[in-house]
């Protein structure tokens, strides 16, 4: 990963999951799936505005995990 990190060039986006087998919380799609948004997010903070467009309790399920 980290010599993917490298590879990259300031218009890439690298996001990655690692599934736990043992961990309940974050052994499924949904989890892999709030992980990856989240990453993406945190590389480019623009793009929260189209998370906010999405449906209020659609983002709440989705980051918190409910």
């Amino acid at each position: 990963m980290n010599e993917l990190n490298k590879s990259i060039t300031k218009m890439d986006l690298l996001s990655y999951f690692l599934y736990q087998a043992m961990g309940l919380r974050i052994n499924n799609a949904t989890a892999a799936l709030r992980g990856l948004v989240y990453m993406l997010v945190a590389q480019q903070p623009s793009l929260i505005s189209h998370i906010r467009e999405m449906e209020a309790v659609v983002v709440v399920d989705l980051l918190c995990g409910v």
